[in-house]
């Protein structure tokens, strides 16, 4: 039975500003309209500045599209240089036999190198907590943490209650600020992976790492509201405010991405490190941050505020638009088209910080 729990729901509500000039935000907005009608499942990809596309080439895929020549992300990356190429979130409910031949990539697989070429396939692992110890065999319930690491657990600020995220008590939340947490989870996760050494795969590589839920509002059960954890002598350690704005809890994820993406370069340079992270409108100057650090860039949360939101913030399309709009102007492309779907903003980016 696969050991990854399914897709989560992200449902933040963001704080934007209603200043702008409505003229602006009309014209954005008929734009958008129009090509709702087109559907497609996205991926943010990073790429370096060396990487161009080449002239005239559809700019429209589903999550890489780089000219044949050219330095790849990867080199496993399957060549989305023509036409439009199909990427799917999970594949829990499909199997390789119906997707072979038509998608490209999986940001969290159950099927790794199956088939063996043409599918690049990715490891999903929650960033900031232990796999689901009722399907992960690495995995370990709360009771294994606090006789172990109970230093790594993390709790909200009543300092009792662990913050458990989405309600989950089968997924332990753990420090990602503490070094010794991070080392454990790339070799327990991340290298077991990429090296084909995880017991639930003996034998079989995944192709890159897909982490979820890095999520700036430090509020609701997205994040447990996570406050703070105990050191090894029982002593309190605050380390956040548990709100929506919570710039120690912003920062602390982007200095995980970052050294996470460095870990990844520097022993696993053909395998891309991929997050679930939604751009932030109230914390844009992070947002880019953040992104700055990623390799691919799943956006959950889309133009429609994750998956109930059916009469989203017109501005929030504004906003997501110009975030879209400015990851290729530091490349020197034109704008992408934006293609508007439910769950997902639908324009391939090469981000070129």
């Amino acid at each position: 039975m696969p050991h990854r729990r399914g897709q989560t729901r992200k449902e933040k509500t963001n704080g934007v500003s209603s200043s702008f000039q409505s003229r602006k935000l009309v014209s954005f907005l008929a734009l958008l309209l129009i090509l709702l009608a087109l559907p497609a499942a996205i991926f943010l990809v990073k790429q370096g500045l060396a990487l161009r596309l080449s002239a005239g080439t559809s700019t429209t895929a589903n999550y890489i599209q780089l000219h044949p020549s050219s330095a790849r992300l990867s080199p496993l990356l399957p060549d989305t240089t023509s036409n439009i190429h199909i990427g799917l979130p999970f594949d829990t409910h499909t199997t390789p036999a119906t997707y072979t031949g038509k998608v490209d990539y999986i940001w969290g697989s159950q099927y790794p190198q199956q088939p063996p070429t043409g599918v690049f396939h990715t490891f999903y692992l929650p960033y900031d907590r232990d796999e689901d110890s009722r399907w992960s065999r690495e995995a370990h319930d709360l009771t294994w943490w606090k006789a172990n690491h109970p230093d790594w657990i993390e709790y909200q600020c009543d300092k009792t209650t662990v913050a458990y995220e989405f309600g989950e008590s089968t997924v332990v939340p753990l420090d990602i600020t503490n070094p010794d947490e991070v080392a454990y989870m790339q070799q327990t996760y991340v290298d077991a992976a990429l090296q084909g050494t995880l017991l639930h795969y003996p034998g079989v590589k995944f192709e890159g790492i897909a982490f979820d839920n890095p999520n700036f509002q430090n509020a609701g059960d997205s994040t447990g509201q996570r406050c703070g954890h105990y050191d090894p002598a029982g002593n309190w350690v605050q380390q956040f405010n548990g709100t929506g704005n919570d710039p120690a809890y912003r920062q602390a994820i982007i200095t995980w991405t970052k050294n996470m993406q460095a870990y990844m370069h520097s022993h696993y340079p053909n395998n891309p490190m991929s997050e679930n992270f939604s751009f932030d409108f109230s914390f844009p100057t992070d947002s880019n941050t953040l992104l700055s650090y990623i390799d691919i860039d799943n956006d959950e949360q889309g133009f429609t505020n994750g998956n109930t939101a059916s009469q989203p913030d017109p501005n929030s399309w504004y906003y997501t638009g110009r975030a879209a709009l400015s990851m290729r102007r530091p490349l020197g492309l034109p704008p992408p088209p934006i293609i508007p779907h439910k769950m997902c903003i639908c324009a391939i980016l090469p981000m070129g910080w």
